[in-house]
């Protein structure tokens, strides 16, 4: 467990694998696999599901609930006295083993949408049941009992076989002078065939999926930042329109910063690319091209690549809706945001056979700063 204070910059860990933090081995694993599903409550932490090795040594997807007292789990691993054990609680539920897709609280009710149940160790090409389908249920915590109940599912429709994919809550008016919190799932992967979506679906406060037709002329179609990334909403009242900036990762298309040319990629490379999905008030959808992640290069010269399943901490000075979007326009002037923590760093858009190709964990923060320009004329 990491704790990072940006304003004094500095940092703390402490291992879950110590004898001192007092867990048990399945706890250690549950809380150590990959691509699990999360939501932050106030001060408690919600993890579903991911993928990794059980306690055992078996290997495939978790069904586990987990809730995280994070003062409590931030003042052990600063080294407070006692064990991380009285921060964590959990429970368990078939319908929660699911890794790869996102959790949402819209309206009360958690939302489990899409992602993927992948069991046995993993081999490029090898796929998991994709649930094609949201997962509802109700969240009961009073802090001392953890259950999951009520579970309700959205028919499963092959559109929705993704994973691994940005889910964002968004702001939209509601048509009758106020506003209404919903949420979309952006792009993702992967189709039968191995390539990428690119028509967006929208959720609505129930937890309900719709998607424009793909084969319409006037559907908007995402190429950029289709893998799960850093991500920042922000939504104007002024203009009626959300904006979710999606910031590196993996990607069908690019912006060649040479030529200024859009590249297409079917083998998905890692990207550096900086890009905005905008919703208008009418619910049109726009994508727009931002820039680029700062070069940084590695001990071979190799420029680094970031945001892949990276996470965007909003700074707490920020005015946010209470789904965590921000309150674009009451931000003045240059802006710090917040930070992007973690994910993945690749020396090279595709590491698969390539000659002095990696990738690994990024241990980089940056910090996102909005900077607002005048409109042209």
């Amino acid at each position: 467990v990491w704790v990072i204070d940006m304003a004094h910059r500095q940092s703390w860990h402490r291992s879950l694998s110590d004898a001192s933090a007092g867990l048990s081995a399945a706890t250690i694993a549950s809380l150590t696999v990959a691509s699990t599903e999360s939501v932050q409550k106030g001060d408690r932490l919600y993890m579903v599901g991911g993928y990794g090795q059980q306690a055992g040594g078996a290997t495939g997807t978790l069904n586990t609930l987990t809730a995280v007292n994070l003062p409590g789990m931030m003042a052990w691993a600063m080294g407070g006295s006692g064990t991380a054990a009285p921060f964590v609680r959990q429970t368990s539920n078939p319908a929660l083993a699911v890794t790869g897709g996102a959790l949402l609280d819209l309206d009360g009710r958690m939302q489990l949408v899409f992602g993927q149940n992948f069991q046995g160790g993993y081999t490029p090409g090898k796929t998991g049941v994709y649930t094609q389908q949201i997962r509802s249920f109700d969240l009961v915590d009073n802090g001392v009992t953890l259950s999951a109940t009520n579970f309700a599912a959205t028919t499963p429709s092959a559109s929705y076989r993704r994973r691994d994919l940005n889910v964002v809550p968004v702001i939209r008016p509601d048509g009758a002078g106020g506003l209404a919190s919903a949420a979309v799932a952006l792009a993702g992967v992967f189709t039968p065939d191995d390539g990428g979506w690119t028509v967006p679906v929208e959720i609505d406060q129930f937890g309900t999926p719709t998607m424009a037709d793909p084969l319409a002329a006037t559907t908007f179609k995402q190429g950029f930042n289709g893998y799960e990334s850093a991500n920042v909403g922000l939504y104007s009242e002024a203009a009626g329109t959300m904006h979710e900036l999606l910031l590196g990762g993996i990607s069908l298309q690019s912006l060649d910063p040479a030529t200024g040319v859009i590249r297409t990629d079917a083998a998905f490379p890692f990207v550096n690319d900086l890009t905005a999905v905008s919703i208008d008030a009418n619910g049109e959808y726009a994508q727009r091209h931002l820039g680029y992640f700062p070069e940084i290069l590695d001990q071979s010269g190799k420029a680094l690549r970031f945001g892949a399943n990276a996470e965007f901490f909003v700074d707490e000075a920020i005015p946010t809706f209470d789904n965590g979007v921000i309150k674009l326009d009451q931000l003045q002037g240059a802006t710090r945001l917040g930070y992007v923590f973690g994910g993945i760093a690749s020396n090279s858009p595709n590491t698969r056979g390539v000659a002095g190709a990696v990738s690994g964990a990024s241990n980089l923060v940056f910090e996102v700063v909005l900077v607002p320009v005048p409109e042209p004329a």
